[in-house]
């Protein structure tokens, strides 16, 4: 049913080979995908209802490189959603699942642009978006709320820097999906500043970070989220006063405030969670009372909350995609509907690999993450308008575009490389097609010379 189903395959077929749409490529030979270590939290870290908090690493074979991780899973910010809860309230993973999985999660297959990354995994059991610092809280009713998220995560960087497991880390990934990608907006320059000589590029799947007034204003209260920024960026709890756009001014100035950090969202235009969790934020009871369980075939696209808050979930969408800028860059990717959460959450299969901006299918999601991850890239810290690729895709990674034409510029560490129309290489400076000369402009064309007039006879 997919629209796009071609231009996956032949992108499949270019980077894989003749390989299944849903099932990653050959496996490394040699490759272990096993490896995963599980820690015990200290003292004072845990999940909503009480449970054991504990976290997993692995260590790549350029161990130096390391993707830190934050896991999704829902979330609750009163004692409406908290009763249920409308999130994980305990840790799930284990060494083998983490072994099994797929997307930039496997370790052994050769596409994968982060393969040879060491990984940290940071469960997700607190409620909270990872950001929550109210231990012991409790709501109406006795409903349990122990918001500890941020104190989770600092138990892990401590540890992270503490222990060294890899010695002394150059290059950092930091990613989180859905709620865990909510936690990466607040939570990076924690890493940042934990790693002075790293360098560090932001990823954050599925979760554009605005939300109903209700929600919002109960999780800041709840979650105690003011903790949660890096004190040297100045938030105040002015920053958290509601807004349609949700965090975005706040990851505005983030990005302002650590310029080479190349900081990005991917969301999916049939994604059927972030409008579900909007709806809870907007008005709970209403959400619930359209409904929030799934049909028998398990498509989160017919819940009733879904449906009933789906438009007014995009216009704001789209406003966001078209708010971002400067080094903030926003992938709206392309409608997925074999999935039965709309393409909600790209980062453990082979959509990651093959997915494709919507209306720019020439432009994969694969593309857009590897670019950054090269340290010879350009610049990070410029703005390549959507214009650029249709009206789909933000860039923020390599290069301003000063020109466009046959051709555009782009200019790069103060130099101005000349880059072929409509190649994703003029996103690349360091590429041949970005290596060519200005080609000279077309000599204009002259009307046809009239004929003499005739010799009277």
């Amino acid at each position: 049913l997919n629209p796009f189903a071609r231009e996956y395959i032949k992108f499949v077929d270019a980077v894989h080979g003749d390989v299944p749409i849903k099932r990653a490529t050959q496996v490394l030979s040699a490759c272990d995908k096993g490896g995963w270590r599980q820690h015990a939290g200290p003292e004072g870290t845990g999940c909503i209802q009480g449970a054991k908090f504990s976290w997993f690493d692995r260590v790549g074979a350029e161990p130096s490189k390391v993707i830190v991780e934050f896991q999704g899973g829902g979330a609750c910010f009163d004692a409406t959603t908290c009763v249920v809860p409308t999130c994980t309230k305990k840790v799930g993973a284990t060494p083998s699942k983490l072994a099994n999985m797929g997307g930039f999660h496997d370790h052994c297959d050769p596409a994968n642009p982060l393969a040879r990354y060491s990984h940290v995994y940071i469960p997700y059991c607190t409620g909270d978006a990872h950001v929550g610092n109210h231990p012991g809280h409790k709501y109406a009713g006795g409903v349990q709320g122990n918001h500890v998220g941020l104190l989770n995560f600092k138990a892990v960087l401590s540890w992270l820097v503490d222990a060294r497991p890899y010695g002394e880390v150059s290059d950092i990934w930091v990613t989180g999906d859905s709620a865990g990608a909510i936690g990466t907006y607040a939570l990076t320059p924690w890493i940042i500043e934990a790693h002075p000589k790293a360098r560090v590029v932001h990823w954050a799947d599925s979760y554009l970070p605005f939300f109903g007034r209700a929600g919002w204003n109960s999780a800041v209260r709840n979650w105690q989220l003011l903790t949660a920024f890096y004190p040297a960026l100045g938030i105040t709890a002015a920053d958290l006063e509601w807004s349609e756009l949700g965090l975005l001014r706040i990851i505005k100035q983030t990005a302002l405030a650590y310029p080479a950090v190349p900081w990005a969202s991917y969301w999916t235009y049939t994604d059927a969670i972030q409008p579900l969790f909007y709806g809870l934020t907007v008005n709970a009871v209403k959400c619930l009372a359209e409904g929030v369980l799934p049909p028998s075939d398990m498509n989160m696209s017919q819940v009733g909350c879904v449906k009933y808050f789906r438009s007014q979930w995009l216009e704001r969408a789209d406003a966001y995609f078209a708010a971002a800028e400067g080094n903030y860059a926003v992938f709206r990717g392309a409608p997925i509907y074999h999935s039965s959460l709309g393409g909600h959450v790209i980062s453990f299969d082979a959509e990651f690999y093959v997915q494709v901006g919507m209306g720019s299918v020439d432009v994969s999601n694969l593309e857009w993450v590897a670019y950054p991850l090269d340290a010879s890239a350009c610049a990070n810290s410029h703005a390549i308008s959507a214009a650029a690729r249709g009206a789909d895709v933000r860039y923020s990674y390599l290069c301003t575009i000063i020109g466009f034409g046959e051709g555009c510029y782009c200019t790069c560490a103060g130099e101005d490389v000349w880059c072929k129309k409509n190649t994703p290489r003029c996103f690349n400076p360091i590429a041949p097609e970005c290596l060519e000369p200005k080609p000279s402009p077309p000599m204009p064309t002259l009307p046809p010379t009239p004929p003499l007039p005739s010799s009277p006879p």
